[in-house]
């Protein structure tokens, strides 16, 4: 039988003894910080990427205690449902390509992560979370989502997940494919929770990859990390009081302590359109590659010829004009040389 840890405080204590999470066990006035600063690296094929740091372990957060974890594209078991998820997998890429960001960030070389756009905005892939930053995977395993609003989770078994992150190079060749080293987008979120990611197939399961730490739900525990990441009024109150003689706390990071997890942003409403919508466009059923008009038969979706979501010629000069020389949003890039020597030729 897996030990289960009696709170996510004393898991912690056993895999990650140096984070500041635990200290939120007696002190709940502190908070953690998001800096909101990258490190820009060289990619494959010319494209480049941004990271808040290059970690040894990834980490994964689940509110229940889950004995699987497979991406959520299967978890149905219905074919049809698979096939009207890539659909919207492909809707939702076909909306964000009229979006400037997307323009700009791809002028920049940088790579246009949509699966993991997909994914973390609320879509069902064939992805699954993983961040470099155990704290963020503990806010996800002391939440549940309830009619869309995050919420402290007050019992049950909750669970970490951890394995050792995939380098990008392996013996000189290439990473595996399934492994997304996303990092900052031209959307803010996947950066913020200081996404990576893998894909699974059907059968594939993310359990047995690493180690899983079990912990008993409590509320205390999920009340104190939530006040972490959510600021309210009381939560300002202790900003102030731990700030420094003269400090000020600026809007902007008022702001940023309130939503960095899930900041303001007109993606997460595009999310939202395609995965309620009752149609596809035509543009997105010809671009499949795979028959599936029976499919859509079969789920009641229509075929239409507008996207379900359209930015107004007006919005998009607003877009334009807003990020035409910021096309992150406000973050901190930095960039330093780093030397990769070669492998010699033995043969």
């Amino acid at each position: 039988m897996e030990k289960i840890f009696d709170s996510i405080f004393d898991a912690f204590r056993h895999f990650a003894p140096s984070s500041p999470l635990i200290q939120l066990e007696n002190d709940g006035a502190r908070f953690f910080r998001r800096t909101n600063k990258y490190q820009i690296v060289d990619m494959e094929n010319g494209y480049i990427g941004a990271f808040p740091g290059f970690p040894s372990m990834l980490y994964r957060g689940e509110y229940m205690e889950y004995k699987t974890c497979k991406a959520s594209i299967f978890r149905s078991g219905d074919p049809d449902d698979v096939i009207i998820d890539e659909l919207k997998i492909i809707e939702f890429r076909n909306i964000l390509d009229t979006f400037p960001q997307v323009k700009y960030a791809i002028e920049d070389h940088t790579k246009v992560d949509y699966l993991a756009l997909a994914q973390h905005y609320g879509l069902n892939t064939n992805l699954v979370d993983l961040s470099s930053e155990p704290e963020i995977a503990a806010y996800f395993a002391t939440h549940r989502w309830i009619n869309g609003v995050p919420t402290p989770v007050v019992d049950g078994i909750g669970c970490i997940r951890g394995m050792l992150s995939p380098s990008m190079y392996m013996f000189g060749k290439e990473a595996d494919p399934k492994f997304h080293m996303i990092g900052l987008q031209c959307f803010q979120r996947p950066g913020l929770q200081a996404a990576y990611g893998l894909e699974l197939d059907k059968d594939e399961d993310l359990n047995g990859r690493g180690w899983t730490v079990y912990f008993r739900q409590n509320a205390e525990a999920s009340n104190r990390i939530h006040m972490n990441f959510h600021l309210d009024d009381r939560k300002k109150e202790e900003m102030l009081k731990i700030a420094k003689p003269g400090e000020t706390i600026s809007p902007d990071t008022v702001l940023s302590q309130n939503s960095w997890l899930f900041p303001d942003e007109e993606i997460s409403f595009v999310a939202d359109a395609v995965r309620k919508s009752k149609s596809i466009s035509k543009k997105t059923v010809d671009s499949y590659g795979k028959p599936c008009e029976e499919a859509l038969k079969r789920k009641g979706i229509t075929i239409n010829v507008e996207f379900a979501y359209k930015l107004s010629d007006e919005r998009i000069k607003e877009l334009e004009n807003e990020y035409k020389d910021r096309p992150y949003g406000d973050v901190e890039l930095k960039a330093r040389l780093v030397y990769i020597p070669q492998r010699k030729n033995n043969s």
